[in-house]
């Protein structure tokens, strides 16, 4: 073999290796601007899912605030005349819409619960001439009464505690709003 074909050959060897690793090393014009291009689309992506989580709040806030949120009460010993000429004591069961939204009150009642897991709902008839019909729609920040003897509500509840006694409220939704129990006496 001759030695300057080799030496030339080893030497082209040389040069074609040393021409791709300067290819290889020289900046490449459009690698920056793709990093840049990067990060920008992670500051949309985290700007995004900032502004989406604020806006979930936002709906679950506004969302809780516009619902209805009923709150059943019980005021005992009210004395009215009835158009009987019956005097009371009555019992007033008052259902409070404290929430933004109007829903519909479709009966209320007064519920014994023993403390066993038991309950009996009694549904007391309005007997007394100004009672609201029913169903009833209880706008926001509105409210409505109902009244009842209380001899009659003592007679369903013979020998029980009325401590165990607390007011009921059905709502068209399937919602059920009970009151405190204590708030009730047959006196």
């Amino acid at each position: 073999m001759d030695k300057s074909r080799g030496d030339s050959t080893a030497s082209a060897v040389r040069q074609g290796t040393v021409a791709s690793l300067s290819r290889m090393t020289s900046p490449d014009p459009l690698a920056l601007p793709a990093f840049v291009i990067s990060i920008i689309g992670l500051c949309v992506a985290s700007l995004a899912a900032i502004v989406s989580t604020v806006s979930l709040i936002w709906q679950i806030v506004v969302r809780t605030r516009g619902a209805h949120r009923v709150i059943a009460e019980a005021t005992s010993g009210m004395m009215l005349i009835d158009h009987t000429g019956k005097t009371g004591p009555y019992l007033q069961i008052t259902a409070r819409n404290r929430g933004a939204a109007a829903v519909t009150v479709t009966q209320w009642a007064i519920e014994k619960n023993d403390g066993s897991g038991n309950a009996l709902t009694i549904a007391v008839p309005a007997l007394f001439p100004p009672q609201p019909s029913l169903p009833h729609v209880l706008d926001a920040g509105s409210s409505v009464s109902f009244l009842v003897l209380a001899s009659q509500v003592a007679a369903e509840f013979r020998g029980s505690d009325p401590a165990a006694a607390q007011p009921v409220i059905y709502l068209a939704t399937g919602q059920v709003a009970k009151g405190k129990r204590g708030q009730i006496t047959f006196d």
